[in-house]
């Protein structure tokens, strides 16, 4: 029965388990979404994932952290600063505010809004958090959005603007979902 240290790895065990440094990344996966697509939300929506911002990971320990990055850059056919994003681990909503009384909740808003011009320069929303599950079983972490605006619909475009002409200042863009997990 033999036990290896690797000070830069952590510890291997006999049976091959790998006890990682507390603080040290363990697994890295991501989807990197390139299509430029667009979706349907209603007026005042229910919250929803962004199409092609969702990935999947197992933990190798129910102490382990999870650091969420993820950036959506496109347009909407409304106004986009009337737009929450959150992240939604499984499906629910993890590290908002508490929505009270008529109030959206979510991580954050675009970061630029240039609402003079609302159909060829993108917007983007970028979020960083930190989650602590506590499972080993299979994670799906996903982008979402909320269209806040009561009277009017909108389609959300991404990875793209709304007029998506052929002329180069209407850009084109990526959008990605990133997952970290932490040792503890």
């Amino acid at each position: 029965m033999s036990v290896s240290i690797n000070g830069s790895a952590g510890i291997t065990f006999p049976n091959n388990s790998l006890q990682s440094k507390a603080g040290s990344i363990i697994q890295v996966v991501s989807t990197l979404y390139t299509t430029p697509t667009s979706q349907s939300l209603a007026a005042n929506s229910a919250d929803t994932d962004i199409t092609g911002l969702t990935v999947t990971i197992t933990p190798s320990s129910n102490a382990s952290r999870f650091l969420i990055m993820s950036r959506w850059t496109g347009e909407s056919s409304s106004e986009v600063h009337d737009m929450v994003f959150f992240i939604r681990r499984n499906g629910t909503k993890i590290n908002s505010q508490t929505s009270t009384s008529n109030r959206s909740s979510g991580i954050i808003s675009t970061a630029l809004n240039y609402s003079l011009n609302n159909d060829s320069t993108p917007d983007s929303a970028f979020i960083s958090t930190i989650d602590s599950p506590a499972t080993t079983s299979p994670i799906t972490y996903t982008m979402a959005v909320k269209n806040t605006n009561t009277s009017a619909a909108s389609t959300f475009y991404i990875n793209r603007t709304v007029a998506d002409s052929d002329i180069g200042y209407y850009e084109r863009t990526t959008s990605e979902i990133i997952v970290m997990e932490i040792g503890s």
